[in-house]
């Protein structure tokens, strides 16, 4: 009976505006053009993302926002759910000085079917994680609203202590969280100032060009993609009396994958 219209179940729009966002970065860059067997190009952004859209998500957290109180959507107006204030790229190649034409051993026809034609190639990225939004398991609100969030404890962190690793299963601290009473949207903010694990990942692949003969070419290659086997964590379950609050279960990305072929040019 509170509703301003009672005589209505949940009513849904579809096809409105998502929202108002403000984006500001900077991006420096540095580029060395291929000499000597050398190329590398690398980048760093810092940004910050504003929004009050409801309903995004990002691919890393499964973050999903919704108004609270749906004539106040002011109160929504916080870092966006894909906010990634640092981004740091390098890319780059390296020929081995050795073989025919290079530095070292340019005059042994052995040393360079042997040594020649060797490269290596990289690419790394490097960012930081999205904002956490923390919802409450049960919405108690009575009211027409998409959720409701809990009560933030006063003076108690949200954030725990330790690697990635070791905070697999406790990446939040309930303490920091009270459940909202009826009637109350309760007084926590859309962000709450805690992040999903940051990401890194190395790219790296080894090639050889060799002459076969005056007009074939052979190229082998050995490429890693997640060379180093590191996992990116997908955000902790963020539903506040859940059982499984503050976990995390699932990563975003595979383990290292590497392959080997054989290129054939005539």
């Amino acid at each position: 009976m509170l509703r301003p219209f009672p005589q209505y179940g949940d009513i849904n729009v579809h096809g409105t505006s998502g929202g108002n966002s403000f984006y500001n970065s900077g991006t420096i860059k540095a580029q060395k053009r291929f000499t000597r067997g050398v190329t590398f190009l690398t980048s760093y952004t810092f940004s910050r993302m504003l929004d009050d859209v409801i309903g995004q998500a990002n691919f890393f957290g499964g973050v999903s926002n919704f108004a609270l109180n749906s004539y106040d959507l002011g109160r929504e107006y916080a870092l966006s759910s894909i906010d990634t204030p640092h981004r740091y790229l390098i890319s780059g190649t390296y020929e081995l000085p050795f073989g025919k034409g290079r530095r070292f051993f340019s005059e042994s026809n052995f040393a360079d079917k042997l040594l020649g034609g060797w490269q290596l190639n990289a690419i790394g990225s490097f960012q930081s994680g999205f904002p956490l939004n923390v919802t409450q398991n049960t919405n108690n609100t009575r009211a027409f609203s998409g959720g409701q969030r809990p009560n933030a404890v006063a003076g108690v962190s949200a954030a725990t202590e330790g690697s990635v690793s070791d905070r697999i299963d406790a990446y939040l601290n309930p303490a920091a969280f009270s459940t909202a009473a009826e009637y109350t949207f309760g007084n926590l903010g859309r962000s709450i100032g805690v992040r999903t694990p940051s990401q890194q990942n190395w790219d790296i692949g080894i090639l050889k060009n060799t002459a076969l003969f005056e007009s074939v070419r052979a190229q082998l290659r050995l490429e890693a993609i997640n060379a180093f086997n590191t996992p990116v964590f997908r955000a902790p379950n963020t539903s506040f009396g859940n059982a499984n609050f503050g976990r995390i279960t699932s990563q975003a990305n595979f383990a290292r994958v590497m392959q080997v072929s054989l290129r054939l040019n005539w």
